[in-house]
């Protein structure tokens, strides 16, 4: 097993597991992948039968979850994977409505929200219809609407390198968030995106970026390029 094929480096220098993008130093993620998603699962079984037996050896009765994590317990590992799915789709959001956040709370929950508008796709867009693909570097990724596939389609035909999997930092008032473009192609650093509608929270975000990372080249395609694809050439876009 390869690391980089169960992972993804991370611009802390950590790894993030492909399956349930935790993660882990480059020897920590090895023992997840093999203990949460490999062949170590009966090894997770015997230590959750000797915690047990432990536990029930001390007077009076423990805690049921004392001395267990989500790595040797199924019912903590669905309660934590069930917590991350409400926070990534948004809904968490909607049951902290009025509750202040820490900035640190902030900046996770962009991150986690970018990630899983990325990789999973139907991130609270319940109105549009969401398209399993593969970018030019093998990655599985979710293409929002007709829009993003048929431009996706394009840059493959062009022979253009494109990714989804694409992470930038910004500041927002004081705030470390984290954007994705709909389109990262490696080869001149440039970001496509493609908009039906350019909200003023849209302008406020890319105006953001292109000030703090001058070497981004931003293309917007709206619906008139999108149309007009078959006759355009990359870099009339």
């Amino acid at each position: 097993m390869k690391i980089e094929e169960v992972s993804t480096i991370q611009s802390n220098g950590k790894y993030a597991c492909n399956i349930c993008m935790k993660e882990y130093t480059r020897q920590g993620i090895s023992t997840h992948y093999w203990l949460r998603h490999g062949d170590g699962g009966s090894h997770l079984e015997k230590i959750q039968k000797q915690l047990h037996e432990m536990h029930e050896s001390k007077r009076g009765k423990p805690s049921w979850n004392a001395g267990l994590t989500a790595d040797t317990d199924e019912r903590l590992s669905r309660s934590r994977g069930a917590l991350r799915k409400r926070v990534e789709s948004g809904e968490f959001m909607k049951d902290r409505i009025g509750v202040p956040l820490k900035d640190s709370t902030k900046e996770k929950l962009s991150e986690a929200r970018s990630r899983f508008l990325n990789e999973r796709g139907n991130g609270g867009f319940r109105d549009v219809k969401w398209f399993k693909s593969v970018d030019s570097f093998g990655n599985e990724c979710s293409l929002r609407g007709t829009w993003e596939r048929d431009v996706a389609e394009w840059l493959t035909r062009q022979g253009i390198m494109w990714t989804r999997k694409h992470y930038v930092k910004y500041l927002d008032e004081n705030i470390n968030r984290t954007y994705s473009p709909d389109f990262f192609i490696p080869a001149d650093n440039t970001v496509i995106e493609v908009k039906g509608f350019y909200s003023d929270k849209d302008k406020r975000k890319m105006q953001l970026v292109q000030e703090q990372h001058p070497e981004l080249i931003v293309k917007m395609v709206m619906k008139k390029e999108v149309e007009q694809l078959q006759s355009l050439a990359y870099n009339q876009l």
